[in-house]
Parts: structure tokens; C-alpha cells; sequence
């Protein structure tokens, strides 16, 4: 769907070590937050179609239930050194895609509908991520720590009206000794997805 939006999220430790716990919990904090967002763009697109509240919430405690069983609906774009900053892009077409596969099969019955697939398109074009910020910084309240790095900041970053961009600061709340190299660093983060996969 190339008329929709995405979010950019920049995830940002202003350290230059992270342990390899912390290396983690960068990519948990965007995984957290990358659901909070879908979770509340799927409920605006539902209330933007007018589904009744009673179908509303059922669906909004079933996308709640599967939780990570769901894809995590985020890409990482790239992953920055100088100072720690994971970039993450989520595409608009997620949430419709989590609503038609996982969760809501009246969503799919709608999109084969014409004029309610243009007011799907419509949503994805020009108000999907309009409340992102909110969005995050509630997130940020509900979860305000991943580890040792806490949430210190939620900023938007200027950024085409097509391509709304957020910044989410983390910083250490204590300080550890971290002697690790970038190849020690990747390899254990490569061993630990590698361990939850089976």
C-alpha cells in the first residue's frame, strides 16, 4: 500500500558501551513500544470504520491476548554505534494487515468492500501515527524501564507529514563496568534470539 504512512522510531542510549543486557533491552523497549502503537491504530482504525464499541473492545482484548505471539510489527532499518541508536520503521499497513490475519476476520470481509477499502485507505493515508507521541509516552508511563535503561524522553523529530518520526531517549539508571566488544556484543545478541526461536 504505498499511499499509506509509517513511523520512524529512533530508539537512542547516549552511551558508547552498552552490556549486552542493555544491547537487549534497546530492542525490548522497541518491540514494546511497536506493539503499544499498533495496538492503538488498530483501535482508532476500528472507531474510523465505525465498528460498534462491543466489537471494538472484543477485538482490541484479542490483539491484548496474543501479544507476542503476534510478529512483532516493526522493522529495525539499521542499528548506530556512535552513541547507541536503534532506527525502527513501522509501516501503516501493519495494523490492517494484524486486524485482517490475526484478529478480526469482519476487517478482511470490509476491505473486500469498495467503499469501506477507500475509507481504509483513506485512515492509512492521512491519520495513521497522528497520535503517535501520545502513544509512546503512554507506553513510556506504563513501562518505564527495560532493564538497566530507562525511558528519560519522548520527542518528534522533524519530518515529512507522510513520514512522522519519533525519538525515544534511554538512559542507564546505574552504571555498570562493560568491557565488551562490538563483535562479543552481536554475537551474543545473535545467541540469544537464536535460543528463543526454538
Amino acid at each position: 500500500m504505498e499511499e499509506s504512512r509509517s513511523l520512524r522510531l529512533r530508539l537512542t542510549v547516549p552511551d558508547q558501551t552498552l552490556s549486552p543486557g542493555e544491547f537487549l533491552s534497546l530492542f525490548d523497549c522497541a518491540e514494546t513500544v511497536s506493539r503499544a502503537l499498533i495496538e492503538h491504530e488498530a483501535l482508532a482504525l476500528l472507531e474510523f470504520l465505525d465498528f460498534p464499541a462491543d466489537s471494538r473492545l472484543q477485538t482490541m482484548q484479542t490483539i491484548h491476548r496474543l501479544g507476542r505471539r503476534v510478529p512483532t510489527p516493526a522493522e529495525v532499518v539499521s542499528v548506530e554505534h556512535a552513541c547507541w541508536t536503534a532506527n525502527v520503521l513501522i509501516g501503516g499497513p501493519v495494523v490492517l494487515f494484524i486486524l485482517m490475519n490475526y484478529v478480526h476476520p469482519t476487517v478482511k470481509d470490509a476491505f473486500d468492500d469498495s467503499r469501506l477499502k477507500q475509507l481504509i485507505v483513506e485512515f492509512l493515508r492521512d491519520r495513521v501515527f497522528l497520535g503517535a507521541k501520545r502513544t509512546v509516552e503512554q507506553a513510556a508511563v506504563a513501562r518505564p524501564t527495560y532493564g538497566n535503561l530507562g525511558v528519560r524522553a519522548v520527542a518528534e523529530l522533524r519530518a515529512a507529514p507522510s513520514e512522522p518520526e519519533l525519538e525515544v531517549t534511554l538512559e542507564r539508571r546505574e552504571i555498570i563496568a562493560v568491557r565488551s566488544s562490538d563483535r562479543e556484543l552481536v554475537e551474543e545478541f545473535a545467541e540469544r534470539i537464536g535460543s528463543t526461536r526454538h
